[in-house]
């Protein structure tokens, strides 16, 4: 029987972002989550509650991640299982706060014209980072949410908590994927997360099969795939 998956994308990513994945393993039931219309942090754990088919095994990226782990405590027996993709699991700094509400404010009140080239490649593998089509579909993804979408997600998801209590308690089996280049989800608390907490599995992407930064799903998908059928079958 094949897998029913339920993707939670990142800060202004969409369906795009999992093309690759589908590419590598077509033989899935693929359900695609969408919370651009929320407007708060609550509105878009309720909209990945809302949209979650039964039975599915919750795969969630980036800010994803975050939206499916608070989803996941609130009604477990909806899921199979939790996968966490380069997830931030230590809320955000007083620092990254300021940081980020400093630059809403910027977007919101200029004509912003989407994403710099160089804003995406911070986001990749150093080696990735002249991959014109991997910055095109970043970027092509921003474009596309937009300004509005943008500054709502900034501000809306500055309180999220730390997982360490959500995870701990969570009634489900719980897989992180990380890369040990991610400049944006630190893989060291990823590794802190699956040492201290027992039902939590970490699976690392290979710099020697497809080096991956924060961009797992797009930079790795052969990999990912392969982490994501060996934990389905353990957990079907």
């Amino acid at each position: 029987m094949k897998p029913a998956l339920y993707l939670v994308p990142g800060t202004m990513c969409d369906d795009r972002l999992w093309l690759p994945l589908k590419a590598q393993w077509p033989d899935v039931f693929y359900h695609f989550c969408d919370y651009r219309a929320c407007s708060t942090l609550t509105e878009m754990i309720d909209e990945v509650l809302a949209n979650a088919p039964s039975n599915a095994h919750i795969v969630g990226f980036s800010l994803g991640a975050y939206l499916a782990a608070r989803a996941a405590s609130k009604q477990p027996e909806k899921f199979k299982s939790l996968s966490l993709i380069s997830p931030s699991l230590n809320g955000l700094s007083p620092a990254e706060k300021e940081l980020r509400i400093g630059s809403a404010e910027i977007i919101r009140s200029t004509s912003y014209k989407g994403m710099s080239i160089q804003r995406a490649k911070q986001f990749l593998h150093p080696g990735n980072i002249e991959n014109t089509e991997l910055l095109q579909t970043i970027t092509a993804m921003e474009q596309s949410l937009g300004q509005k979408t943008l500054v709502t997600q900034l501000l809306a998801t500055l309180d999220r908590e730390n997982l360490a209590p959500v995870l701990t308690a969570l009634p489900l089996p719980t897989l992180m994927v990380g890369a040990t280049s991610d400049a944006i989800a630190p893989y060291d608390d990823m590794l802190h997360f699956a040492k201290t907490i027992e039902h939590i599995q970490l699976e690392t992407v290979s710099e020697k099969t497809e080096a991956s930064g924060h961009m797992i799903p797009l930079e790795a998908p052969g990999e990912l795939s392969s982490i994501l059928k060996k934990w389905t079958r353990q957990h079907p």
